[in-house]
């Protein structure tokens, strides 16, 4: 029988805490059991340890903030609790609030991709959990692509809040995984422990477990959008929508500029296997393009065994480049610094690579081997099979 790292620790509690310890918990709605109780609820109510505070990631403690927004420390409504927000100017745990607790506990349904700012979380956490000396518990969920590596390794040049330690785009470990990877190669002074997973295999797909998905973020509201959402979330560094604000958020793309039957064409040439497209036009509620009628693709997928992740990211942006004068890339956050999609791709060698023109196949070797490099690099923490 399948059980979340959340499901195993309340089989018995006292393996992995002493009795009253004081716990600072982060998790958001994503945070449940198998039988759909939130893990604030069962350590709130739990009388062998005390539950002293909250933290919230981006989208909030409840998942009702959108994408980007950062937000001040609250109050819980439900549980009346303090909650301190970690996606705001500093995003990290301050040392007084560390101060009032023994152990943090992470609780949160990762996507398995690096630039899911929930990763960002977990390593700044671990980080200050070291300095402080604190311990942190990583209740371990599924890697729900099923512990796909993808994508180039990350230049530490673009090391940033969607791209924190150098892994491949997919990072092909579970969140709890991902702990001990960060604790081993740059916090070795860090107490980690990792809350297993019961009757999971490495490989299996979200959608090949029997469990209720709760949307990590207001985008990924269905199993299937963890599909799409390495395929498409390039997109986010460009002027083009990728979906946020429509009923298929990262499944279609557009802008009211764009030549969506030129754009399937010249993707159709391509070859690329495992997708198909058809025209779509749509009118986001919110984000980019908000109100605005816009013409696009929908990428279906037809054989998610088949998709070469790495390539279409590419391809895709290389195309919608090609065919409209009106593409920009999103402009640097700051004078002098790097686009936002060279921190979405932990590179600038997409950008620059796509500027000038160059196919797909100039750097398929250099991320090939270093998929396989990286590859190698983590299969030492693997917890599962």
């Amino acid at each position: 029988m399948f059980k979340n790292g959340i499901d195993v620790l309340f089989d018995d509690v006292t393996r992995y805490f002493e009795k009253g310890e004081k716990i600072g918990l982060i998790t958001n709605p994503t945070g449940v059991n198998l039988q759909l109780k939130t893990t604030i609820d069962l350590l709130a109510n739990c009388n062998y340890v005390d539950l002293k505070c909250l933290f919230a990631l981006e989208h909030g403690i409840r998942g009702s903030i959108p994408a980007g927004v950062s937000f001040d420390d609250t109050i819980d409504e439900i549980t009346k609790m303090k909650v301190y927000s970690l996606y705001n100017k500093n995003k990290r745990i301050s040392k007084e609030v560390l101060d009032t607790v023994d152990t943090i506990v992470f609780d949160v349904q990762d996507v398995g991709v690096r630039y899911y700012t929930y990763f960002a979380s977990l390593v700044y956490a671990i980080q200050m959990c070291s300095e402080e000396n604190k311990r942190l518990v990583v209740l371990d969920r599924p890697n729900p692509i099923g512990c796909k590596v993808f994508g180039n390794l990350l230049d530490i040049n673009f090391k940033s809040f969607v791209g924190p330690i150098e892994t491949c785009s997919g990072t092909g470990l579970t969140i709890g995984e991902l702990a001990l990877l960060t604790k081993d190669l740059y916090y070795p002074k860090a107490l980690v422990t990792v809350v297993a997973m019961q009757g999971y295999q490495r490989n299996c797909h979200i959608t090949d477990l029997d469990n209720i998905w709760i949307a990590p973020s207001p985008n990924i509201p269905f199993k299937r959008n963890v599909d799409y959402y390495p395929l498409t979330c390039v997109i986010e560094g460009t002027n083009v929508s990728e979906g946020r604000g429509t009923t298929k958020p990262f499944e279609i793309i557009g802008a009211p500029w764009f030549k969506e039957l030129e754009v399937i064409k010249a993707l159709k040439i391509r070859n690329l296997e495992g997708v198909d497209y058809y025209p779509v036009y749509f009118k986001p509620t919110s984000s980019k393009q908000k109100d605005e009628q816009c013409k696009g693709i929908q990428i279906f997928i037809t054989n998610i065994d088949k998709i070469d992740y790495t390539r279409f990211s590419y391809e895709l942006l290389s195309v919608i480049k090609a065919i409209h004068k009106e593409f920009k890339w999103i402009a640097p956050f700051k004078e002098g610094r790097a686009h936002f999609i060279d921190y979405l791709c932990g590179s600038n060698e997409v950008r620059l690579g796509i500027d000038a023109n160059k196919e797909y196949s100039l750097f398929e070797e250099k991320w090939t081997r270093e998929q396989e490099t990286y590859k190698s690099l983590i299969s030492k923490y693997y917890i599962y099979k």
